[in-house]
C-alpha cells in the first residue's frame, strides 16, 4: 500500500508541542539540580562548622584534662598551665573580635568564630561559681563549665554550647 507523502512527517503544530513538553521537563530538571546543589552547599556549611565547634571544644578539653596550674581569671580571659611532653606552658582562652581565641606563648589562634559571648562557670563544693578558685588556693574547682552563644556562621549553626570540663585533682 503507497504511503500519501503529505501524510510523511510531523507538522508544526506537533513538533512545537514537543518543544514545549521538552523547555518544560528541561526547565524542572534544571530546578532540581539547584536545589540540590544549595542543599549540597547548606550541609557542607553547617558540617564545617559543627567541625569547627568540635575541634574547638575538644582542644579546650585537652587543655583542661592537663592542666597543672590554675585557670585564673582576669576579666574575660581565662589563662590555665597545661603540661604536655616539652614541660608546662601557659594557654588562656579571650573573646575576641566575634570568636573564642585561644593563646598560647603569645601565639593567638581562632578557635572558634562567630561568637556572641562566651560564659565560665566554675563547680565547687557541689556550687557554680563565675568566679574560679585562683591557682595560689589549693581547693581548687573541681569543674569548669563553658558556655558560648554562637552567632549564625556560614553554615548557619547558631544557639548555645555548653561543655563541662572535670578538673584533675590538685597537683
Amino acid at each position: 500500500m503507497p504511503v500519501d507523502p503529505r501524510s510523511a512527517g510531523f507538522t508544526l503544530i506537533e513538533l512545537l508541542v514537543a518543544l514545549a513538553l521538552f523547555a518544560l521537563i528541561s526547565l524542572a530538571g534544571i530546578r532540581l539540580v539547584e536545589t540540590l546543589i544549595g542543599v549540597q552547599t547548606r550541609t557542607a556549611g553547617r558540617a564545617d562548622r559543627l567541625a569547627e565547634i568540635q575541634r574547638g571544644l575538644y582542644l579546650a578539653g585537652a587543655d583542661f584534662e592537663q592542666l597543672t596550674g590554675g585557670p585564673d581569671r582576669s576579666g574575660d580571659r581565662i589563662t590555665l598551665t597545661r603540661a604536655s611532653r616539652d614541660g608546662e606552658y601557659q594557654v588562656s582562652y579571650m573573646l575576641e573580635e566575634q570568636g573564642l581565641h585561644r593563646i598560647v606563648n603569645g601565639n593567638d589562634r581562632l578557635l572558634i568564630g562567630h561568637v556572641r559571648a562566651v560564659r565560665w562557670r566554675f563547680l565547687k563544693d557541689g556550687a557554680w561559681t563565675e568566679q574560679p578558685i585562683t591557682p595560689d588556693r589549693r581547693d581548687r574547682a573541681a569543674g569548669v563549665e563553658l558556655i558560648i552563644d554562637l552567632a549564625p556562621g556560614s553554615g548557619g549553626v547558631g544557639g548555645e554550647a555548653r561543655r563541662v570540663f572535670e578538673l584533675p585533682a590538685s597537683p
